[in-house]
């Protein structure tokens, strides 16, 4: 009688095991960049007049082979930031547009707004260079392993450090941070420079418009949109513009 109860409770936790696993669902994160970490010391002046933190609640949609990331919509009092004025920075973050990665066909499309105007950046998956390691710890109720790498971000070299959860089969991740066996839930760049923290965790099966890639926009090559800004940043320049944080590629 002993050895059958512990067979069924070996088997029971065996099934438990088996029903934690999936490959689909839907993260919040928590964005929170450091406007004030690279201001270079001539602008030294503009820490009174930024908020030294801003935080963007981002939705992570997907499934086995698709995922779409994109701004959860917020009012001006949600939006977390310290003292002074926010709001050209709120709207950029506003704007950053949705992500659709297509993990079967390799296909990448970003919708972006820049200066009024939507663009649809197409674009093929790249594989990550990520080093793992053997460091481990638990996010949310999930067991993280850690993996790392250098990469660009706002057109800077940084340092990369991922938690991601085998338990969550999808290769996804917050942002460009993806391709790792499992689904990355943290992610900090540069020693907290930028950081992604989920905020919720769901895995019940996403909306079909929740996975629904971005349609509108003019199209165009990454390297095009890229020349596109540059070009109207640099007449900004010249005209007294400010400051804008841009996103490398994927």
């Amino acid at each position: 009688m002993k050895r059958n109860w512990i067979a069924l409770a070996f088997f029971s936790l065996l099934t438990i095991a088996a029903q934690a696993q999936t490959s689909e669902g839907t993260i919040v994160y928590e964005m929170k960049v450091n406007l004030h970490r690279n201001l270079p010391p001539e602008r030294e002046s503009m820490k009174s007049m930024i908020p030294e933190f801003m935080t963007q609640r981002m939705q992570l949609a997907f499934n086995a082979n698709e995922s779409v990331y994109k701004p959860v919509e917020e009012d001006d009092d949600d939006m977390q930031s310290g003292s002074g004025g926010r709001g050209g920075m709120m709207r950029w973050m506003r704007n950053m547009g949705s992500t659709y990665l297509n993990f079967q066909t390799q296909q990448w499309l970003e919708l972006r707004e820049f200066m009024g105007k939507k663009f649809l950046i197409e674009d093929t998956l790249k594989v990550r260079s990520w080093k793992f390691e053997d460091e481990e710890k638990t996010i949310n109720g999930y067991a993280c392993k850690k993996a790392t790498m250098e990469d660009e971000f706002m057109n800077r070299k940084v340092q990369v450090v991922a938690w991601y959860a085998d338990q969550l089969l999808a290769p996804v991740g917050p942002d460009r941070f993806h391709s790792l066996p499992g689904t990355v839930l943290e992610v900090n760049v540069n020693d907290d420079f930028v950081v992604f923290r989920p905020v919720s965790i769901s895995t019940k099966t996403p909306a079909k418009a929740d996975l629904k890639a971005p349609s509108e926009g003019k199209k165009v090559t990454r390297a095009e949109f890229q020349k596109i800004v540059e070009e109207r940043m640099k007449e900004m320049g010249a005209q007294g513009g400010g400051m804008m944080m841009r996103r490398g590629g994927n």
